[in-house]
């Protein structure tokens, strides 16, 4: 890790929504102290160690999606405003411009989902939906997580409910393989932490289960590469709420489990 002479965060931030696009990376709203989201828009430039200060979200925003360029417009769609109740928002930000314009909003208002891009079509994913849920170490105290699966076309500007998931949860992780199939992994379910992996087809409109994880959790990420998915990190159901150092790797053309 380098952490000398690297420029910070201009102010203390967590549930971002962030990504990177022709070298710079882009982090969009958040939590400030005592969950507090912001409207702030952060440009961070790796080759002159620099942040800079882009146009403000519309409205405050916290725990959304995942930032996701599509055809060099960054969209955060969902999560909680100022007074901490989930949104259906859908903001589009130009980095050409600098400018944010309100886009169709999202059938279903909620926070804390997953995204990922297939063809230039944004899927939504999962997240909560009721409650002040907004504590990702909560174990869906008020059974609030989702299983909704919902479609936006930037092209149309228009969204599509797709075929649900077949288990609810939020705190999950998410990774797209190289055939185009979404894999949902893990996370926090009605009432529990799930060892459980989902398959989404977006051609056939489809879901199914795939092996499980050997170790249930939530709070951690994936990464896919060579056929592989990474499942790195995250936590079990404690009351300590111990962070695991945990790497375990899913072999997706053998459907195997490679690590204990």
């Amino acid at each position: 890790w380098i952490e000398k002479d690297i420029a910070p965060l201009p102010i203390p931030l967590d549930h971002t929504s962030s990504a990177v696009y022709n070298g710079k990376i882009y982090v969009a709203g958040g939590f400030l102290e005592k969950k507090v989201p912001t409207d702030k828009l952060f440009i961070y430039d790796p080759n002159k160690n620099k942040w800079e200060e882009g146009k403000p979200l519309p409205t405050p925003i916290g725990a959304a999606i995942n930032a996701e360029f599509v055809d060099g417009i960054m969209y955060i769609i969902g999560g909680v405003n100022s007074s901490q109740v989930p949104v259906n928002t859908n903001f589009a930000y130009d980095p050409q411009t600098d400018t944010w314009s309100i886009k169709s909003p999202m059938p279903t208002a909620r926070h804390h989902p997953q995204s990922s891009v297939i063809d230039g079509k944004i899927y939504v994913i999962g997240g909560r939906i009721l409650g002040d849920g907004i504590r990702s170490e909560d174990i869906d105290p008020t059974l609030t997580n989702f299983d909704r699966n919902e479609m936006y076309d930037p092209k149309t500007d228009s969204w599509t409910i797709k075929e649900p998931m077949l288990s609810k949860r939020s705190g999950f992780a998410a990774v797209v393989s190289e055939d185009g199939k979404i894999y949902v992994i893990g996370g926090q379910g009605v009432g529990k932490v799930t060892n459980s992996v989902e398959k989404y087809d977006p051609l056939l409109n489809k879901w199914i289960y795939e092996k499980p994880m050997p170790t249930a959790r939530y709070g951690m990420d994936a990464i896919y590469s060579d056929n592989k998915i990474y499942v790195l990190g995250g936590q079990v159901l404690d009351p300590e709420k111990t962070p695991l150092g945990l790497n375990q790797v899913f072999h997706i053309k053998k459907n195997l489990n490679l690590s204990p």
